[in-house]
């Protein structure tokens, strides 16, 4: 009987120390900036750089559910390669597409679901660049610095996940979004509602 009480004592302790060092593996990893690439087309057409904190665990429909808490972001690529996003008129002249644009922005993942699949996020930022427009009289192409603060309402969807490595992981996703753009350096006011569509590949290491 002592013998069956010191094996079940210790298999216990040994489980409780297995279940100690994967909360502190878990935790060390959510606590960890990673990283993000991807790409997007709309509003600005181009590519993206991301640092996130997120997590990755169980539910009741996944073994590894991928999750994001809050992110900051750098975008950068050409506007109006979508047509109908931007007014035509600018600087008191006609709007042409072109321009280079750059943004940082963080922004805050809520509503996510069980499974992992789809969170809602919001965020702002700043953006700023050259915007390119035909000048009234002259009919001459221009481009002006510009600067204004940018609101972001979206969606990210988990798609997949890439690689069988089990430190090491990548995480396909895919975002839609609306955004808001409102000029307060260069023609102001002067303002539009966009969107954007792209996708990210996330990283994920977990010591």
């Amino acid at each position: 009987m002592k013998k069956l009480l010191l094996f079940v004592f210790l298999f216990l302790a040994y489980q409780t120390a297995i279940a100690q060092n994967v909360a502190k593996i878990l935790k060390k990893a959510q606590s960890r900036l990673s990283y993000a690439f991807g790409v997007q087309g709309g509003s600005l057409t181009g590519a993206h750089f991301e640092m996130y904190r997120g997590a990755v665990c169980a539910t009741r429909t996944k073994s590894r559910a991928f999750f994001k808490q809050y992110a900051f972001q750098f975008r950068v690529g050409m506007e109006g390669i979508v047509p109908f996003i931007q007014p035509e008129n600018y600087a008191g002249g006609k709007y042409r597409s072109g321009g280079l644009q750059g943004s940082i922005s963080g922004t805050y993942h809520f509503m996510r679901t069980g499974g992992g699949e789809m969170s809602l996020y919001v965020g702002g930022g700043v953006q700023t660049g050259y915007r390119q427009y035909v000048e009234k009289f002259s009919a001459l192409n221009r481009s002006a610095w510009n600067a204004g603060g940018v609101g972001r309402l979206g969606a990210e969807f988990t798609l997949a996940r890439l690689g069988n490595s089990t430190r090491k992981e990548t995480y396909l996703t895919m975002f839609a979004e609306g955004n808001i753009y409102s000029e307060f350096l260069g023609h102001s006011p002067y303002s539009f509602i966009g969107g954007e569509l792209g996708f990210r590949l996330n990283a994920w290491q977990w010591n």
